[in-house]
């Protein structure tokens, strides 16, 4: 279970502590990262862009966590949690992306966080999103 520490540091286990860097957000792009605390090793990243002329909504373009046993701690729900607070902070309504339609594991996660899946599958991909409001 993760707790939160101070500011932007969460302790992941005993032997993780991780720093979520504020978001870099750009006019038409962005990117959060998480850092292994003491030691700036970024451990994950969520990557997005700006998907239509009204700029109210982003897509998931990349969303990786680095080693394999970083997984299943947190990270990942911590990085997009707070995308997810960010971008409806500055008014964003739709959040979106698409993933391997076999990729079930990933379905899971983003279904935690409250995306919903497409039900077409297109070009070996389907699409998921969230409504933020």
């Amino acid at each position: 279970m993760v707790t939160k520490l101070n500011g932007s540091e969460h302790k992941v286990n005993d032997k993780l502590i991780v720093f979520i860097e504020p978001i870099d957000w750009q006019e038409h792009s962005g990117r959060i990262r998480c850092f292994q605390a003491g030691t700036r090793a970024e451990l994950a990243y969520l990557n997005w862009m700006v998907r239509d002329v009204k700029g109210t909504t982003l897509e998931i373009v990349d969303f990786f966590i680095h080693n394999i046993e970083n997984r299943q701690l947190g990270i990942g729900s911590l990085l997009i949690n707070k995308f997810k607070s960010i971008a409806k902070q500055k008014g964003i309504v739709t959040v979106w992306g698409n993933t391997a339609f076999d990729d079930y594991p990933l379905h899971g996660f983003y279904r935690k966080h409250g995306f919903v899946f497409d039900s077409v599958v297109k070009g070996g991909g389907v699409d998921f999103w969230h409504d933020l409001n």
